[in-house]
């Protein structure tokens, strides 16, 4: 390890000079010396595997790199090396002044050989951006660099030439660079590398790159590459000015109709004639940004391209106004590609027309009929089978009950309420959903708008008709008088709603709260279509339930049972073209449910929200029971989704479901009212060490990190954050049982799992086969049954464990479809154990298509007695060797607070959670203090009167800013108040840069 740190730039170039115990260059050298070892010394890494790499890691760091020359000459020995590190955060050849190497937190490394003038993207791989450098300077390139560079730097020079292949030959690309707006103030080529026009044309280019040169782009995304990115910086520019400087007919590609602007628009046609505006921007009432043509959205245009080819056809129909045609009729059958406009139309029949509308269900079915409506006629699109458009400047809402058109604003009227209300408050307070005036709108170039405010304090410019409208919504009700005229009846009766309004169905008198009796089997329907309509009439239950206030009845919590979340359906979240049309009822209904905040949070689920089947969930308890689970015992269930291993604890044991999404939780909630089910993150500081008897759960599975300073300081993925951190909530000697993602185990590092087992011994795995929770999930993930036991503080890990945390090795599988030999990454244990594999190990396909480790079933015994044949053994040698479940229930007093029913939520918990290295001034014992976790609160010296000063500011500062965040989330809380903090808060840091300022940017 010395020598590897010795030779290594990111080290060795500054070894000896006074250096942070952390910094990035330490820690990426720190992780590159464990990978050559296990490259270069295998032996070794065996032979240290008993020791956590976290430990190995704190000894390179706190002893070995600051010593690394000790006893030398460190001047002459860095001098040695090709690079030189003054700064500690670059790397500089020490023969090419210029040439510097640079780490990025966004985009990982770069290089540059001109001091900065243009750069080089280089990934996240710090061998590969120091290989980069060394060949663009034509150096010898070290071998424990060069095996892992030469094939990156083969890869990224096939890609990117194909990409400029595809690139010249592309007519947006050509286009862009004729763009003589584009090219006004920038000759380099960054406007048109980044306009719409060629970012839309880039994503088609890496799509084809990943089709022709799948290999070569899986190595350059595995070594941290940004495909958009790389191209964007690295290509696009070049080819942009070569482009422009071929001129027009060089490549024979021809886009006399397409030209770009600045301002992100696309003009087809003549941009100084008749043309059509092709825009991406931010909607109301989107989730994502759309595609406008001319400031309309189209149905089924869900591309630049698209956009384009539909404003050609409209230039192409009318070459000299693209106003839509005015038509009457509708269809029985509603077809994909309508329009949705913006325009006023005349009604040219006085008979309302009967249209196809959708109608929402008790069920959460979405059905159409053909009704009545008074809405305006239909526009034409041109197709044979019309469908059902709403005219008169319609904003796309969500699919629900027709209601009738909004009355028309008198905006003449409006302007004295307008100036009412601001004369009163001094300004207009509209909505946070209100985005202003669209730029692309005439009212920016005369100047006529209104400036207003939104509820959380931004400010917007709207038109004055908007502007009025808000003013008379907010204006106070005049008394209502009775309708003299007959026009008054009229109205009353035109603004009736075309489809008859649900009325919010009556509540049964209350009824006392019992728990669901979930048993083993599925309530959840078979086919992702019934699926996503019995979680949509389950969260429409849990949002009645809510308004009444009021326990579910037992036919509603049959409904409610059926829930199985949206990690099985992430379609119905897929916003590429094809999903949208397949899914638009269903999307359209869960939006006017859940509304945009609620359905992004949906979407987020649908990466780990996997719900387990009751059948194995009653072998996971059962297990526990054999165990030893005592009476009175306190479990909780790590990301409990709906709260299946709540609803099936034995009697006598309490338990606490931690779930983050609201919907399930509160399922989870009335459905096991007799339990707490807390509705926020696992990561929170909701219990200390110890609290509980046990753990038991499916933990969700994902790539990321969540953020805890307290029990995820090493930055563990989440499925092993959740079984870390639940094992330090136990008590030793209780059991943690989980059901996690097959990662755990196989990863090919051992650290994480290293972690795991300083906490705890692995009783036993059992690995399930691929798509073992079809039935409740629909899911064909690869998952693993761990048990693990706290261990006490005295105690050795056993052999199992220590086995089970070594890195992952290879074996020989069979693909499942050639039947050819492959290799494929396991854990040690199962190799040792493959009775434990409930099924023939395979290399196959998974949830995403990707090849992967797949578990072929044996169906001719249920999953849950092949699960319990392997268990039980597992269990009953465990309590022979005295691992068994001996930890005792706490007494009720001690944990009372987590045996309290109910739903809880994070909010009791921001008054107590405190972040380790947080800084106060106690005003007491006069002296500054810091947080750690271990120590609590400790003094900290601080040297000087000017400086103690300076950070009582800074706490100062940052303590407003945290009360101002506070009052944004508190609803009580008015624009008022927060003005009050926001000019405290200002009046601080003008104080501050007042005195510090200068001297702190000197410095």
């Amino acid at each position: 390890m010395r020598m590897q740190l010795r030779r290594d730039p990111l080290i060795g170039s500054w070894a000896g000079y006074p250096m942070a115990t952390r910094t990035y260059l330490i820690e990426t050298g720190i992780e590159t010396a464990f990978a050559v070892l296990a490259e270069e010394r295998p032996d070794l890494v065996e032979a240290t595997a008993s020791i956590p790499a976290s430990r190995l890691a704190a000894e390179l760091r706190g002893d070995i790199i600051p010593n690394l020359y000790a006893g030398e000459d460190a001047e002459a020995a860095r001098t040695a090396h090709l690079f030189k590190n003054a700064n500690g955060s670059e790397l500089t050849l020490r023969s090419f002044e210029n040439s510097t190497l640079r780490p990025s937190p966004v985009r990982g490394w770069d290089f540059t050989l001109n001091g900065g003038g243009t750069s080089t993207t280089c990934g996240r791989d710090p061998r590969v951006a120091v290989g980069a450098i060394l060949d663009a300077r034509s150096l010898p390139i070290p071998e424990w660099i060069e095996r892992v560079y030469r094939p990156y730097a083969q890869a990224r020079e096939t890609v990117l030439n194909t990409a400029v292949l595809y690139e010249r030959g592309h007519e947006f690309y050509h286009a862009a660079a004729r763009s003589d707006l584009l090219w006004k103030y920038d000759d380099r080529g960054n406007a048109a590398a980044s306009s719409d026009l060629v970012n839309a044309a880039r994503e088609s280019i890496i799509e084809d790159l990943r089709r022709t040169l799948p290999e070569e782009v899986a190595l350059l995304e595995a070594t941290g590459i940004d495909l958009d990115w790389t191209l964007r910086t690295d290509v696009d520019n070049q080819v942009m000015r070569d482009l422009r400087t071929a001129g027009t007919d060089s490549y024979g590609v021809d886009t006399g109709d397409i030209s770009a602007g600045p301002a992100g628009s696309i003009y087809v046609g003549d941009p100084n004639g008749t043309h059509v505006v092709v825009n991406r921007r931010w909607a109301q009432g989107f989730t994502s940004q759309v595609i406008t043509i001319d400031d309309q959205v189209y149905a089924g245009v869900d591309t630049i391209r698209d956009a384009i080819a539909e404003a050609r056809a409209q230039l192409a129909r009318s070459p000299q106004s693209t106003e839509p045609t005015v038509e009457t009729g509708s269809s029985n059958a509603p077809a994909r590609d309508e329009r949705i406009v913006d325009v006023e139309v005349e009604e040219a029949d006085p008979s309302p027309p009967r249209v196809v509308a959708p109608v929402v269900d008790d069920t959460g079915a979405i059905t159409f009929d053909e009704v009545d409506t008074d809405q305006e006629p239909i526009i034409a699109t041109g197709d044979q089978d019309q469908e059902w458009v709403l005219a008169d400047h319609l904003v796309v809402d969500h699919i629900g009950p027709a209601i009738a058109p909004p009355p028309e604003v008198d905006t003449a009227a409006a302007a004295d309420v307008v100036e009412e209300l601001t004369a009163a408050s001094g300004e207009l307070i509209v909505p946070d959903t209100e985005f202003g005036e669209p730029i692309s709108s005439p009212l920016w170039r005369t100047g006529d708008l209104v400036k207003v405010r939104k509820e959380s304090g931004g400010y917007a410019w709207i038109s004055p008709a908007t502007a009025a409208r808000y003013a008379s919504e907010n204006a106070p009700e005049a008394e209502p008088e009775a309708p003299t005229q007959p026009e008054a009846a009229s109205a009353a009766e035109t603004a009736e709603p075309a489809v008859e309004q649900q009325e919010p169905r009556a509540g049964p008198q209350s009824v006392p709260a019992t728990d669901f009796a979930l048993g083993t089997d599925v309530h959840v329907p078979s086919g992702a279509k019934a699926r996503v309509r019995a979680n949509i009439a389950a969260a429409r239950l849990v949002l009645e339930l809510d308004e009444q206030q009021r326990p579910a009845t037992a036919e509603e919590q049959a409904v409610l049972a059926q829930w199985s979340g949206w990690g099985a359906v992430p379609e119905v979240f897929d916003n590429r073209s094809k999903f949208l049309s397949e899914w638009a009822d269903e999307r359209a209904a869960l939006l006017d449910l859940l509304g945009e905040k609620g359905f992004s949070q949906a979407r987020e689920t649908t990466l780990n929200a996997h719900y387990t089947d009751p059948a194995i969930v009653g072998e996971l308890w059962r297990a526990v029971q054999r165990a030893g689970l005592p009476d009175g015992a306190l479990l909780v269930e790590p990301g409990c989704g709906a709260g299946h291993f709540v609803g099936t604890a034995p009697a006598g044991v309490n338990m606490v479901g931690v779930e983050i999404e609201p919907i399930s939780a509160k399922i989870a909630h009335y459905l096991y009212p007799s339990q707490q089910i807390r509705n926020h993150g696992f990561e929170r500081a909701f219990a200390t060490d110890n609290t509980f008897t046990g753990a038991i759960g499916n933990v969700p599975f994902g790539r990321w990190a969540p953020v805890d300073p307290i029990h995820n300081a090493a930055g563990l993925t989440i499925h092993n954050a959740f079984i870390a951190k639940s094992l330090a909530l136990t008590a030793p000697g209780g059991y943690v049982a989980v059901v996690t993602s097959k990662f755990t185990s196989d990863a090919k590092r051992g650290d994480q799992r290293a972690q795991i087992a300083a906490k705890g011994d692995l009783v036993g795995a059992v690995r399930l086969p691929t798509g073992a929770f079809d039935r409740q999930a629909g899911t064909p993930v690869v998952t693993d049954v761990l048990v693990f036991r706290r261990r006490e503080d005295d105690a050795q890990p056993t052999q199992d464990t220590v086995e089970w945390a070594l890195p992952a090795r290879q074996i020989a599988v069979t693909d499942a479809k050639t039947g050819e030999a492959e290799t494929y990454w396991i854990n040690s244990y199962f190799q040792k154990h493959p009775e434990r594999v409930l099924g023939r190990l395979a290399v196959g396909n998974g949830q995403h298509g990707n090849q992967t480790l797949i578990v072929q079933p044996d169906t001719a015994t249920p999953l849950a007695e092949q699960l319990r044949g392997q268990l039980d053994p597992i269990i009953d040698q465990a309590v022979e060797q005295g691992l068994g479940f001996t930890a005792a229930a706490p007494n009720p007093a001690d944990v009372e607070v987590h045996t309290a029913p109910g739903l809880r939520t994070g909010a009791d918990l921001d008054s107590s959670e405190v972040l380790p290295g947080t800084m106060r001034f106690n005003e007491v014992d006069s002296r500054f203090e810091q947080f750690t976790v271990g120590r609590g609160w400790s003094e900290v010296n601080c040297r000087g009167k000017d400086l103690a000063e300076q950070w009582k500011k800074l706490i100062a500062l940052g303590e407003t800013v945290m009360e101002l965040s506070e009052a944004s989330r508190d609803a009580a809380s008015t624009v008022a108040d927060r003005d009050v903090i926001r000019g405290r808060l200002n009046g601080l840091y003008d104080d501050y840069t007042r005195r510090w300022a200068r001297s702190t940017d000197s410095s």
